[in-house]
């Protein structure tokens, strides 16, 4: 397996919430980086949201916050609502990052 290259653009913090470009160069084969989505981070609530952009939008990729469900719930949707849906290590590797700084409580700039 390949390893997953993200890069996070902070988009501006207004206290209660922080928004982030995600960009990653392997989706080409010159390694030129991309956007992929877009996050927004309620840190009141502790909870983000995920919208992809660009490239991704064109890709069944199961959601960054799938990763956070119980075992059960994510069979549960892998047999339904994203059934032939890929298990990219970018949707996993953004869903860990963000409950990093969510947990942490610190918001790289």
């Amino acid at each position: 397996m390949s390893r997953v290259h993200l890069l996070f653009i902070n988009l501006g913090d207004t206290g209660t919430s922080i928004n982030y470009r995600i960009e990653t160069p392997d989706f080409n084969d010159e390694g030129k980086l991309e956007e992929i989505g877009l996050i927004k981070i309620d840190r009141i609530n502790k909870t983000y949201e995920f919208t992809p952009t660009n490239i991704w939008i064109n890709y069944r990729f199961i959601p960054p916050w799938f990763f956070g469900l119980a075992n059960e719930e994510q069979k549960q949707l892998l047999e339904t609502k994203f059934k032939g849906y890929e298990a990219g290590g970018w949707t996993a590797s953004i869903h860990r990052r963000v409950i990093e700084m969510i947990e942490n409580n610190k918001f790289p700039r």
